[in-house]
């Protein structure tokens, strides 16, 4: 059961997680689309919503699943919806069919 429908943000996370191993202050997008969903269970989620409408959402222990069959799983995200940017911390590990990445 998903709760959050993602558009292309799971692989602008992926591109943004590389950059924030080589330079924390640098963000990275990525133009591929992809349709991936929060999967329950998720640990933990709470969503704040700023003036204007923006929100962000803070998730614990998310599990994303990709119609690619792609799954990530991260210790922690935040889900900044304006930016269209989702930032992934702590252990994260990538899966899909050529292999599996790991980042503690």
């Amino acid at each position: 059961m998903s709760f959050f429908s993602l558009r292309s943000r799971v692989a602008q996370a992926l591109v943004g997680l590389t950059a924030l191993l080589a330079c924390p202050l640098v963000p990275a997008r990525l133009d591929a689309q992809e349709i991936c969903d929060f999967m329950a269970p998720t640990r933990s989620s709470f969503t704040r919503t700023l003036p204007g409408g923006e929100s962000i959402t803070y998730l614990g222990a998310p599990h994303i699943l990709c119609d690619d069959g792609v799954e990530i799983w991260a210790d922690t995200a935040v889900d900044y919806s304006a930016q269209g940017m989702l930032h992934m911390m702590g252990a994260v590990r990538f899966l899909d069919a050529s292999g599996e990445l790991t980042e503690d």
